[in-house]
């Protein structure tokens, strides 16, 4: 039979086109009247007609076979490989905002599981009920060939395939076994949903070229879904395990990505005990301990996070060259990245509030971290020098002890000098200066000279204007050294400026 609307071939028994589902003319055939010995056939001929009668005739619905339920088992086995791989490419999702990534994946808990399933509960039945309400199967029907019909071989259409997928929560219990057992004893083979919608699953004689198609579409459908779970997992940010404790208000903290910093402490130096306070003094060594936190791995599994430190005194000016180092190593999942800064303050260091610039980057997932630390630094407030100078000159009888208000020694005694020498220029970052000595006796003449007595050419990235060299030296009194009045002369001489300065100093020998 010829459909009339599309002009396809059906089968005699068929009431709808199985092509555009138009329903098809049932007018009689046209044939000659019979002669009554063509009616009924004789004896034997009815004895073939019986013979060749099958005699488990295939069940037809609308003039469709309906599907067996092997075939149904294979298109729900292939429906079921899709929404997996809608559910890895959901559940790492939400994995990574919400917490849960493993090393071989996620592990979903609480909410994050509950949003996980539930999306791809949604995104199932979505699935079905367009897939079978606007062609009547979903990929896997349509690759086994079978197909989602009224009872009377009209297309399923939206009305029955929302009612036949809403009483899935019913056929789905057990794993199926519901669906499974009402319809194995059912003649057409009908689930529940089936029989309240009215809808039948049929064979559809599927092109082959068709079937190729959506074989193709599962397979990318798959393929998309787990190499974007791949991905994300790849980048997915570190979810820390343990405690980890936010950074203070105080502490200003700017992020891209996931990348986060906690677990800050002051201490006293590089791996030295924790400080109450970050209240430094000059000279002491300031420490600093932090963790990272949301960062990326590449395909092994390893962190690429790049490291950048600065540290500015109360005027901004950086207190050394700017230092950088990267971590590349193989970590624990859920441990973070340990970060630290150490930094001994010169004794020059002016009072005031100091500050740690702490930038990270992400090299994999293209994230940046700053945070900005302070400490303060309590020191006397010091007059800012005018030129060359030198200050707080003093001699004592012991190394760093207190100055002699009236200095006097005996002969054969270690006499201890202390200064500090101010306004040195640098050039290249280098002061270039040397300090020499003299000592004049009783009657004005030189008895001891050292034109080299301190050598004051060292390194000194960080120049304030506050900024001083100390000095210390020594000298032992002889022992026939006559007794009287004595003058020390220090003199500084500064090679970048071609400075020069002099102090004397008095004591006596007893």
């Amino acid at each position: 039979m010829f459909c009339v609307s599309c002009g396809n071939p059906n089968e005699d028994v068929a009431r709808f086109c199985t092509v555009c589902g138009a329903q098809l003319a049932t007018l009689p055939p046209v044939q000659a009247a019979p002669t009554r010995a063509s009616i009924l056939p004789s004896p034997p001929q009815a004895a073939a007609l019986v013979q060749d009668a099958p005699s488990s005739p295939a069940v037809l619905i609308g003039g469709f076979r309906v599907a067996g339920l092997g075939e149904r088992l294979i298109a729900a086995l292939l429906d079921s490989v899709f929404l997996g791989a809608v559910f890895a490419l959901i559940g790492m999702a939400i994995a990574v905002r919400m917490g849960g990534v493993t090393d071989s994946g996620f592990s979903l808990q609480a909410t994050p599981a509950a949003l996980a399933i539930g999306a791809t509960l949604l995104i199932g039945f979505l699935y079905y009920l367009l897939g079978e309400g606007v062609a009547g199967s979903t990929l896997g029907k349509g690759i086994t060939g079978i197909q989602v019909r009224e009872k009377a071989g009209a297309r399923c259409g939206m009305r029955g395939s929302l009612i036949r997928n809403l009483l899935r929560i019913v056929d789905a219990i057990g794993v199926y076994l519901v669906g499974f057992f009402i319809a194995i004893f059912s003649k057409t083979r009908q689930r529940l949903g089936d029989h309240v919608a009215g809808t039948v699953v049929v064979e559809r004689n599927t092109p082959k070229v068709v079937r190729i198609g959506l074989i193709v579409v599962w397979f990318a459908v798959i393929g998309g879904g787990l190499t974007g779970a791949y991905l994300i997992h790849r980048g997915a940010p570190e979810t820390v395990s343990g405690e980890f404790v936010a950074l203070p208000s105080a502490v200003p903290m700017t992020t891209t990505g996931h990348l986060k910093a906690g677990n800050l402490t002051f201490t006293e130096g590089d791996g030295g005990p924790v400080r109450a306070n970050a209240l430094y003094k000059p000279g002491e060594a300031v420490g600093i301990k932090y963790d990272v936190a949301g960062f990326g791995r590449d395909s092994k599994g390893v962190p690429h996070l790049l490291f950048q430190l600065n540290a500015l005194d109360p005027a901004g000016v950086p207190l050394h060259t700017p230092w950088q180092f990267r971590f590349e190593d193989r970590i624990a999942r859920g441990a973070p990245v340990n970060g630290t800064f150490a930094l001994k303050l010169p004794p020059f260091a002016p009072p005031g509030s100091y500050k740690v610039e702490v930038k990270v980057h992400d090299e994999v997932n293209n994230a940046n971290l700053e945070l900005t630390p302070a400490f303060h630094v309590d020191a006397p407030a010091v007059a800012v020098p005018q030129g060359l100078e030198i200050r707080d000159l003093q001699l004592s009888r012991s190394e760093n002890g207190p100055a002699e208000s009236n200095p006097g020694f005996e002969s054969g005694v270690i006499v201890y000098s202390s200064c500090k020498v101010f306004g040195l220029q640098t050039q290249n970052n280098r002061t270039s200066a040397r300090m020499s000595f003299k000592v004049l006796g009783p009657d004005g003449q030189v008895v001891l000279d050292n034109p080299n007595f301190v050598d004051l050419s060292e390194p000194a990235y960080y120049r304030p204007a506050t900024f001083w060299v100390p000095v210390f030296g020594q000298i032992t009194i002889p022992t026939d050294m006559n007794k009287g009045s004595y003058t020390e002369q220090y003199s500084v001489i500064d090679n970048v400026s071609s400075q020069t300065i002099t102090q004397e100093i008095k004591f006596e020998v007893r």
